[in-house]
């Protein structure tokens, strides 16, 4: 599971954990989804790191 934030900061680390307590493997990225660019990098980066 991946989710993104505009900086992972302590609230999204928050996040994590929570749903790590229910048995998800969970990655966390920071991203701007109003920077079209920089989304497609991060969904690339996710795609790239499914195997964890």
């Amino acid at each position: 599971m991946a989710f993104t934030d505009l900086e992972i900061n302590e609230a999204a680390l928050e996040t994590v954990a929570q749903l790590e307590a229910f048995g998800h493997k969970v990655k966390a990225y920071a991203s701007n989804a109003a920077d079209f660019e920089a989304t497609q990098q991060v969904v690339a980066q996710v795609a790239a790191s499914t195997s964890w």
